[in-house]
């Protein structure tokens, strides 16, 4: 009996699930047939456009409408499309066409992204393409199909990797990096553009980081903060030793504030950088010093020696610190030419890794 009672439960659960899912496949969300109709035959409009050999002002025109409409029926695998060919089949005048459309449609310049290589190349101002993209990185922080503000950081580097005049890396990023509302993106432009900022961009900079200071005490993580450090800007300095001696200063932003405080002191004078460097804090990022030191004007024999002076006094590669330290002032010192390829193949066991820019401190 108990044997049969199974039987029949297993039957009523089989019946059940069967029912159920009978139920979900005729509810679900399917897209109409005119939907689907249309997006056959924007796709096979699109195919004709891609077999086209040469540049087609007609073809992108008509491709940039099919991306206005997909937008319209949320079609994102034709607004993929559309802009790929549009972008593939443009000449100059068709990047314009591109750019114009995408200046006055956040979908545009969003599904161009994968694209703005391209665009940059072939446009006749480059610069509007990456005003662009500007454009993007300056959104406030939200969630999209990449994740939280991913885009806006993705934004960040495609600048940096496109633009490599000094002057206009800082035009395009020092905006974004002087947002009142830290974000990845904000974060990213300070990290890029810190190199390249001006002493008259500090007292703007430094207004914003007071004000944020002021204003969110337990959380200064504005990124002018980091441009400020980078830079040694003692005009900083008694602000943030303000902070640290107010009350209710949570662990991680004293850290970050005293992190802060110790890259502005040891700038100051540059001469502190080269005894940081021999035998300065056990954490502290050796790769950063360097390139403060390269910034500050110290001569490269100096900074050489100050090199060569730590790693002699580090023999065993399995220490901690070591291994973290290697890579970073190896990559550095190559990087600023401090040392070239032949010194550093005389460090023993000396391997660096290629990584980020090396302008965070400790």
């Amino acid at each position: 009996m108990k044997h049969l009672s199974h039987t029949k439960s297993l039957i009523v659960l089989f019946v059940l699930l069967f029912s159920a899912s009978n139920w979900i496949s005729s509810h679900a969300e399917v897209p109409p047939a005119s939907s689907r109709s249309w997006e056959s035959s924007a796709s096979q409009k699109l195919r004709e456009f891609e077999k086209e050999l040469t540049s087609s002002e007609a073809a992108v025109s008509q491709s940039l409408v099919l991306a206005t409409e997909a937008i319209e029926k949320r079609s994102s695998s034709i607004l993929h499309q559309s802009l790929s060919v549009a972008v593939r089949r443009a000449n100059k005048e068709g990047v314009s066409q591109i750019l114009t459309l995408a200046k006055a449609n956040r979908e545009i310049r969003l599904g161009l992204l994968p694209w703005i290589k391209n665009l940059h190349a072939q446009a006749d101002i480059k610069s509007d393409v990456l005003l662009l993209v500007q454009s993007l990185a300056l959104e406030p922080e939200a969630k999209d199909i990449e994740g939280e503000g991913l885009f806006q950081e993705r934004a960040v580097n495609l600048i940096a990797e496109l633009e490599k005049d000094k002057v206009q890396l800082r035009r395009f990023l020092l905006p974004v990096a002087s947002m009142v509302l830290p974000t990845r993106a904000t974060h990213a432009a300070a990290e890029r553009v810190s190199p390249y900022v001006e002493k008259a961009d500090l007292a703007e900079l430094r207004e914003l980081v007071i004000h944020s200071l002021e204003e969110f005490p337990d959380q200064p993580w504005h990124p002018g903060l980091e441009i400020l450090s980078y830079q040694g800007d003692l005009m900083s300095l008694q602000h943030l030793q303000d902070v640290l001696g107010k009350d209710g200063i949570g662990p991680n932003v004293r850290a970050a504030i005293q992190r802060h405080i110790w890259q502005i002191e040891i700038q100051n004078p540059p001469e502190e950088l080269l005894e940081a460097i021999r035998d300065g804090l056990p954490g502290a990022n050796r790769g950063w010093m360097v390139e403060r030191a390269v910034g500050l004007g110290l001569p490269k024999s100096e900074i050489r020696h100050a090199v060569f002076d730590y790693f002699k006094m580090k023999s065993d590669p399995d220490e901690a610190e070591w291994i973290y330290q290697r890579p970073h002032l190896v990559e550095a010192s190559r990087r600023f030419g401090v040392l070239s390829a032949q010194e550093i193949e005389t460090i023993p066991a000396a391997r660096a890794q290629p990584g980020r820019q090396m302008n965070e401190g400790c």
